[in-house]
Parts: C-alpha cells; sequence; structure tokens
C-alpha cells in the first residue's frame, strides 16, 4: 500500500499537476528509491527464492521465462577459471528432466537461450502462452535450471570443446589487440583478468572437483530468481512455483556472494598510466587511448541515480554529435573512436570508457608527436563549447528513446526485472518511467553538464595510454609524452563549429516527369503481394507488413535487383563494374560528398547501399514512410550524378587493400565462400593487388555509368508498413522517370549460365590472418525441382543440422548444416556443413561430420519425427511472414522464389497442406537414400597463410 501510493504521489507530481519544474524536482529527491511496477507479483520464498511475474500481452500468445543466477565470472576461483561459462553451456543444454532441451524447445514452437556476465548467469525461454502442459514443463525446465543436475565426462567433454570454440575469432590479431587494452587497462585499476590461454589451459587440464565446487557453492535459492513475464494469470504461476521451488536447497557452508562483488569493486585513483606492448605481427606504432570514469547508467534506483545516468547519456549523445563532426573527413584526428568501449563490460559495467586509436608514424619523432597531439586537440575539443542548442537536442533523442520503451514488449520488460533483482535498479511502470525521466531532463541544464565533464571527464586524470610496438619501431618515453600532453593542455583551441546538416535534396534533385505509359500490368495475388509491370522495364513487387513494435511503425524496405550483365571476358571491364558500386558510395554523387550525404541519411533514419554480386547487381534501402520522396530523390542522384573525388576514390582504395591484405573485419563468411566460388568456377574474376593499383577513378566512373546507371531490367521489392493504395502512385510515378540505358547488346553471363562441377573434389584453401582450420563440406545431388522435394529436402536437413551440431559441438561452437541451391537451373542442390576447428583438429572433426551425416542417412524416419518436426517448420514458416522487426523476411523470400521462375503464392498456400497431408516417413526414407549421397562430396579446408600442413 505504501509503494502504491508513493506512486500515485510521484505521478502527480511528475505530472506537473500545480507545481513548477524545481518545486517537482525537490519533491522527487526526496525519495531514496523508486517503487517497483505495482503490476508485477513479486515474492520470495523461505529458502529465499525470489520470483516476479507479469501479465503482458505484447506479443500476443508469447510467455517471456528466464531463471537468473547471481552468480557469473566474478565468483570463479584461480582454479576455475571459465567453468561458469562451461557451466551455463551444460544446463542450459541438458537437464534432469530434460536430456536434450532443445528437442522439448522445438516440441512446443519456442526458444531458448542462455549466456553468462560478471557477476551473473541467465537461462531463457519464450514458449507459447496456450499450451497449458508446455507451460507447466516450462516452469519444469526453470527448476531444472536451477540446482539439481548431473552431468557425465562425455557431456562434460563436448561442452568444454563447444567453449574452446568461442575463443576462436576470424581476425585473431584484432582480438589480441582488444584483449590486451582490457587486460592493461584493468590491471591499472586493480582489477585482474587474465589472457585466454589461461581460460582455455584452464578447460583443457579440467578439474572436476572445482567444477562441481562452484556448482555447489552458488546455485542455490537465495541467489535465483523466475522472471516470467507475458499471456499469464499470476495466481496460478505463483500457486506453481511455490510448490517447484520450495525445496531448492542451501548448502550448510554458504559462501558470501556479496563479498565477491565487492571484491572486484573499482576504485579510481586519478593516475594516468603510460604502457607499451610488444606486437611481434606488426612493423608500426599504434596508440589506444582509454578515458574511464565511473558508469552511472549501471543501476540507477532512486532518482537522485536517474539525473546521474541522465547528465552522463546527455553528454555522450554531445560527444558523439562533435565525434561526428570531426568524422566528416578522409583523413579524420583519430583512427576510431569509441565513446562507450567494451572495456566497462568485463568489471561489470562499472566503468564508462572512451576508446580513442591513433596510428603514428613508425620512426619519425616529430611526426609521432603531431600526429598524437592532433589527436589530444580532438579530443580535448568535442569537450568543450557546449550550447543550449545541443543540450535540447540531445534531451530529445532520449525522450524519444525512453518513450519508444514505454511501449516494452515482454522480453524487454523481464529484462527490466532481471537488472532490479541483479542490481536492485529501479524497475517502475514504463509510463511513470517516462514520465520521471521527462521532469528529470527538463531541470537539467548546461551547468549540470559542465560540471559532470569538471568532476567524471577530465582528460588530466584516468587516462591509459597504451601503445602497441611494432618490430624495430621506438615509442617516446613517458617523459616526452607529459610534455605533449602540457603542451596541448596550454593550448587555446576552439570548440567544433556544426556543420550544417542537409535538410533536403528536392532543391537539387530534379527528376523529370515522364508523359510516357507507366503501367502495363498491375496484379495483386491471394497473399497480398502485388505486381507491377512498368513501360521503362522495371517490375515492382509490392508486400504489406505488420511491424512488431511501435519503433518499426512507417518503416519501408527497398530491396532491387537484376542480373549482373557484365561480360566474364573481359577481366578489367568485370572487376571495375563488380566494385564500383561501393566506391561510388564513398565519393558521393551531384554536388555532395559522402559524408554530406552520410549524414542525410544519418537524419532521415535512411540506409541506401548499392553491391555487385556474380549474379546479380543490388540495391539495398530502408527508409520511413514519410521520408520516401526523399529516398528515391537520393537514388536519382547516385544513379544519375555519380561524384568524381580523387581524395574520396583514395581512401577507398586503401580500404580495399587493407581487405585483400587480410586486416579488415570479417564480418561474414563471404571471404570463405568467395574462395570456393573461384575454385568452381575458375572463369570468375577475382580482385587482386596489382588489378587494384592498376584502376583509376575516370575509368571506374565510366564502368558505373554503363553498367549501373540505367533502372531497366530491375525488379523492385518493397515491403514494410504501408498502405499499397497509398504508395503505389508516388512509386509508378517518380520511377517512370528514372534513367533507363536501352543497351541491346548487354548478354548476361553471370554464375547461373556457368556450369557447376558435378564432381568429387578436396582444395586447401589459403586465408590471411586466420588461426583456425575453416571446413566447408559440400554434398551435391541433382534433384527435381517441385515444391515437394524442397519441403522433404528441408526436413532432411533439419535432421542433419541437429546431428552435426550434436556431433561437432565437440571442437566447434556453432557447427551448422544448410540446404542450398547450387545450380537451379540444372536442378543440382547440396547439403552442406560447416565448421571451425582448431589447427591439427580438423581431420577428427572432418570424422565427425562424416559420421553425422551417415547416422542421417541412416536413420529410420517414424511417423512421430515426423510430426513434431513437420508442426515446427510450419510454425517457422507462417511465423516468418507474419510481421517484420530488426529483419524482414520477405524481400529475399520473394526474390528466391522470382528468380527461380517460382510463385511464391503457390509455395505459401500449397506448403501447409503439403507438410501436414502429402508427406509421409516413407517420402523421408526414399528421400535419405537416395538424395544423402557421398557421390560428389566436395571438401574445402581453410587454412592460414603459408601454414605447413602435416
Amino acid at each position: 500500500m505504501m509503494n502504491f501510493k508513493l506512486y500515485i504521489f510521484l505521478f502527480l507530481i511528475i505530472s506537473g499537476v500545480g507545481h513548477v519544474k524545481s518545486q517537482n524536482q525537490k519533491l522527487i529527491q526526496q525519495y531514496d528509491t523508486i517503487p517497483l511496477n505495482p503490476e508485477v507479483r513479486y515474492g520470495k520464498l523461505d529458502n529465499g527464492f525470489t520470483y516476479y511475474l507479469l501479465k503482458n500481452d505484447n506479443p500476443e500468445n508469447k510467455i517471456h521465462m528466464r531463471l537468473v543466477v547471481k552468480a557469473g565470472r566474478m565468483h570463479e576461483d584461480k582454479d576455475q577459471l571459465e567453468y561458469a561459462h562451461l557451466l551455463e553451456h551444460l544446463v542450459a543444454g541438458s537437464t534432469k528432466h530434460f536430456p536434450v532441451v532443445n528437442d522439448f524447445i522445438s516440441s512446443v514452437g519456442g526458444y531458448k537461450n542462455a549466456n553468462i556476465g560478471s557477476r551473473f548467469t541467465r537461462y531463457y525461454a519464450k514458449i507459447p502462452a496456450d499450451d497449458r502442459q508446455g507451460l507447466k514443463q516450462g516452469l519444469q525446465l526453470l527448476r531444472d535450471w536451477a540446482q539439481g543436475n548431473k552431468y557425465q565426462p562425455d557431456q562434460i567433454e563436448v561442452q568444454r570443446a563447444a567453449v574452446e570454440g568461442e575463443f576462436r575469432n576470424s581476425n585473431p590479431h584484432r582480438q589480441w589487440v582488444g584483449k590486451k587494452i582490457e587486460i592493461e587497462t584493468l590491471k591499472n585499476l586493480s582489477y585482474i583478468i587474465y589472457d585466454d590461454k589461461k581460460h582455455i589451459d584452464n578447460l583443457r587440464n579440467f578439474n572436476s572437483k572445482a567444477f562441481a565446487r562452484f556448482y555447489k557453492d552458488w546455485y542455490r535459492p537465495d541467489l535465483e530468481a523466475a522472471i516470467i513475464v507475458g499471456n499469464i494469470n499470476p495466481d496460478t504461476i505463483e500457486a506453481e512455483i511455490k510448490q517447484l521451488f520450495s525445496d531448492l536447497k542451501i548448502p550448510e557452508k554458504k559462501k558470501d556472494a556479496n563479498a565477491r562483488v565487492l571484491n572486484h569493486t573499482i576504485k579510481l585513483i586519478g593516475e594516468n598510466f603510460f604502457t607499451t606492448v610488444n606486437d611481434s605481427t606488426s612493423d608500426e606504432l599504434a596508440l589506444n587511448i582509454i578515458h574511464t570514469a565511473p558508469n552511472f547508467a549501471q543501476a540507477p534506483n532512486s532518482t537522485k541515480d536517474y539525473k546521474n545516468m541522465l547528465v552522463q547519456q546527455l553528454y555522450n549523445l554531445m560527444i558523439e554529435e562533435k565525434e561526428d563532426q570531426l568524422k566528416q573527413q578522409f583523413n579524420p584526428p583519430f583512427e576510431n573512436f569509441v565513446t562507450n568501449h567494451g572495456v566497462n563490460q568485463l568489471p561489470d559495467w562499472q566503468l564508462k570508457g572512451f576508446l580513442m586509436n591513433l596510428n603514428l608514424d613508425s620512426d619519425n619523432i616529430e611526426q609521432q608527436k603531431s600526429e598524437f597531439q592532433r589527436g589530444l586537440i580532438a579530443w580535448k575539443r568535442m569537450q568543450t563549447g557546449f550550447d543550449e542548442n545541443e543540450l535540447e537536442a540531445a534531451k530529445e533523442i532520449l525522450i524519444q528513446e525512453y518513450h519508444d520503451e514505454s511501449h516494452l514488449n515482454s522480453s524487454s520488460l523481464a529484462k527490466e526485472l532481471e537488472m532490479h533483482f541483479l542490481y536492485g535498479k529501479a524497475a517502475p511502470n514504463p509510463e511513470i518511467k517516462v514520465n520521471i525521466i521527462s521532469t528529470i531532463l527538463a531541470d537539467i541544464d548546461l551547468n549540470d553538464i559542465q560540471d559532470y565533464l569538471q568532476r567524471y571527464e577530465n582528460l588530466g586524470d584516468n587516462v591509459h595510454y597504451i601503445f602497441f610496438k611494432g618490430r624495430g619501431v621506438n615509442v617516446p618515453n613517458e617523459k616526452v609524452l607529459k610534455q605533449w600532453i602540457q603542451e596541448v593542455d596550454t593550448m587555446s583551441l576552439k570548440p567544433i563549429i556544426e556543420k550544417k546538416p542537409l535538410h533536403s535534396l528536392a532543391d537539387f534533385v530534379k527528376i523529370p516527369i515522364s508523359k510516357e505509359k507507366k503501367v502495363i500490368r498491375e496484379t495483386e495475388n491471394m497473399i497480398g503481394v502485388t505486381t507491377i509491370e512498368m513501360a521503362n522495364g522495371l517490375k515492382l513487387i509490392l508486400k504489406p507488413t505488420k511491424p512488431r513494435k511501435k519503433m518499426f511503425e512507417n518503416q519501408v524496405s527497398i530491396q532491387a535487383f537484376r542480373p549482373n550483365s557484365v561480360p566474364l571476358e573481359n577481366r578489367r571491364e568485370y572487376l571495375s563494374a563488380k566494385i564500383v558500386p561501393e566506391l561510388v558510395q564513398y565519393t558521393g554523387a551531384g554536388p555532395f560528398n559522402k559524408f554530406e550525404l552520410d549524414r542525410f541519411k544519418k537524419e532521415k533514419g535512411m540506409e541506401l547501399r548499392f553491391r555487385t554480386t556474380t549474379d546479380n547487381q543490388m540495391i539495398y534501402g530502408e527508409t520511413k514512410l514519410e521520408e520516401l520522396p526523399e529516398f528515391f530523390n537520393l537514388l536519382y542522384l547516385y544513379l544519375d550524378q555519380p561524384r568524381k573525388d580523387q581524395e574520396g576514390f583514395e581512401a577507398w582504395k586503401a580500404i580495399k587493400k587493407e581487405e585483400l591484405e587480410g586486416k579488415a573485419i570479417k564480418g561474414s563468411e563471404n571471404f570463405i565462400t568467395e574462395k570456393i566460388e573461384y575454385v568452381w568456377y575458375p572463369e570468375l574474376p577475382h580482385l587482386k593487388m596489382e588489378d587494384l593499383n592498376t584502376m583509376n577513378m575516370d575509368g571506374l566512373l565510366q564502368s558505373f555509368k554503363k553498367w549501373n546507371s540505367g533502372i531497366e531490367d530491375f525488379t523492385l521489392i518493397v515491403t514494410g508498413d504501408f498502405d499499397k493504395n497509398e504508395i503505389t502512385p508516388l512509386l509508378v510515378n517518380t520511377l517512370s522517370a528514372f534513367p533507363v540505358v536501352n543497351d541491346k547488346n548487354k548478354i548476361v553471363t553471370t554464375k547461373q549460365n556457368l556450369k557447376f562441377p558435378l564432381q568429387k573434389m578436396e582444395h586447401s584453401l589459403e586465408y590471411k590472418n586466420v588461426n583456425q582450420v575453416y571446413t566447408d563440406i559440400y554434398f551435391p545431388v541433382k534433384v527435381p525441382k517441385d515444391l515437394k522435394t524442397e519441403i522433404v529436402l528441408q526436413l532432411l536437413n533439419d535432421a542433419l543440422y541437429k546431428e552435426v551440431y550434436k556431433r561437432l559441438r565437440n571442437g566447434c561452437y556453432s557447427p551448422k548444416a544448410t540446404g542450398e541451391w547450387l545450380d537451379y537451373k540444372n536442378g543440382i542442390f547440396a547439403f552442406h556443413i560447416q565448421f571451425d576447428s582448431a589447427l591439427g583438429n580438423e581431420d577428427r572433426m572432418r570424422e565427425y561430420a562424416m559420421e553425422a551425416f551417415r547416422a542421417v542417412k541412416e536413420k529410420r524416419f517414424d511417423g512421430e519425427w515426423l510430426k513434431a518436426t513437420a508442426s515446427n517448420e510450419l510454425r517457422a514458416f507462417e511465423r516468418k511472414f507474419e510481421s517484420f522487426g530488426y529483419f524482414n523476411l520477405w524481400p529475399d523470400y520473394l526474390q528466391s522464389n522470382l528468380e527461380k521462375g517460382k510463385d511464391p503464392e503457390f509455395n505459401i498456400l500449397t506448403t501447409g497442406t503439403l507438410l501436414e497431408h502429402f508427406i509421409d516417413s516413407k517420402d523421408l526414407n526414399t528421400a535419405a537414400k537416395k538424395y544423402l549421397i557421398e557421390d560428389y562430396k566436395q571438401v574445402f579446408l581453410g587454412y592460414p597463410e603459408d601454414y605447413e600442413i602435416n
């Protein structure tokens, strides 16, 4: 009752009824803590077990369940390094009542995951709300996750190998640098962490007693909570929790979990630190400057905490804006600048860190000084000259973010309650939270920002200068560095003047009005897909979809494709046409450079990217519905007026060189599959350093004009939150006026016209800057192209994926198996097993992969297996088309069907019927024998460059 009254009181004063802003602030500050959302059913059992229950219908028919343990990496003894992580793997995958947790989750059409932090381990699952038995089993799963599991040596062995696999990385040097920065920064603050080798050694030299000790000490009811949010009856769930969790045991000698947290508490001591790390792989000198400060966003639980948090967030936003201004040049004063550096994660989010990377001249001391001071000057300039306009702009961003949060879904609400349990963070009603924040924000002024800056972000202390010294490189000594810093401190620096953003392209882009006939034909099918064939050779595909969250309302996605018609025979022309879309995005369009257009896109919440693949020329776009005219203005400008910018060309060229040298970030598996393609199709030209060195901007822009400027032959797929009748006139009238290149000599000679080599092969490939083996095994086979066969192949692949995952986790973190068309035209499909492994372990892993493949081939699929798998497949098939969020599957689905000449309407309407009524176990068993064959097995092993294979 007291909390309820306080809530009402807070709500009234925050609403501003009869009070001015300052009076509101004084009244709010009287309260040390903000009460928990009264809609939450909160309780503790006699054994200390905590529970949070909240009824919430967003999304409908879903229940989000968490089991949270207040034990993580902080609670490991030195002989238990990585055992908290190992235990998380084991508990997440197998429990007393659910030997294979994934099987239960799949049977109810749910989802589960787990992860670990500094002071916690979380397990979570999503299940349908209308499955009463599934909910009952879900609660039992939470109970199992809490305590009482036993694991056999073979289970531990598998998960040890999987955990070790997580340490492998596609860019080991970058990973090593990041880890060294963390170690050196935190070591200076008396917070010791160990390098990856110690963790891996502890896994390999497994100590069963130390492992059991960790489980017994920390997995206990007074350190655990169940959090259940969704379409639930709290009374019923509460009764079941009391019945299920009351028998959880507390050890007789209970260790103090809070003491472990206190022992890991960081106290900033106001000093600066200078450290040098030898980098034997480099001939360069790199400097990482990290500034650390308290993190007030970790766990605010009072109005005072909220103010500190909001001031910090406002400061960060204003710094990011100034950083953005400095980055609007091809030679910024820093290599990279991060306002929320990851060093704050390991010490339990206690720190807030800025990180600046500088590449210094390796042998010229004066040049080193110039580059060093240029970076420091930039940093200090970012901290000066804040004005009211900047503050108000930052406030608007925060208000919008917190307003969006007021429409939280069950997953986000469960996360809030988890933070309440772990850190005591306030978890009020979301709307009340927005009102509290709005009131506090209104009271924050520039004096608050300046006070925060002076107290916590002063670059005179808590700065870590970490040099990575290459071979034969000299590092300035500490005395010299301090002199350089002192010189900057005495400089009179000008604040950064904001470059006014471009608000509209309407005055610069004049899309001509077309008087010709615009539409040849318009049709709409039963699944709501509209096809418009236009007179200029463009095909429009429209599919409105519901947004999953408020933040995605009025969001529109554009994906356009047409066959890549550049002739393979002309190597230079093919390569130029393939890479020039990247260049154009780096040099700008019309009178605007890259930075002006990037800022324009950022302000509009818009994305636009061009890409040429072996098969297609692609255009990708995202925009808000109201900005659609500006999106097409931007697209027209790029196609019609690609900008000649020599400085941009040189900057882009430097990035491409890094990619060819293997130094760039490998963000996807493309760097692996691209080399495999070159084995399959030796006719395909691939870019080499000598090609790049001979390219010039004039030639590349001529290539863009020839191959990219026209809109003809594109299929443009528009999906998202829109009304088809309202959007169609804009699309048709605008796109009718886009440029068209009528080249009668274009001949499509892409991969689709190349013959896939249906034959056995094995190849070793080399990759730069890797430290593991990438293995891809393909099992190509000719198959019919009818829908029923495709569904059967997918079901077989479901079985193969599970078998591969189960078998190859003993050595790989995320092995996978997929089914894919390698040559649809000629009916060549392949099962594809993909995994990484430690050097020297690839042969053993290959054996596992083949065992998994043969096990599925010999498996006797029965009706029960088929029923469960088909049900899951159908559920997943239907769910992915219902709505969109961060990912929208409609564009790829429609493109895939259209490229194959298939009818997406038929597929969607027929798939369910085939799965439920026209596929039986005999079909599966016959297909397994017929299509899971090794006749044309192809093995590709990707090794580090110059690695000697035994």
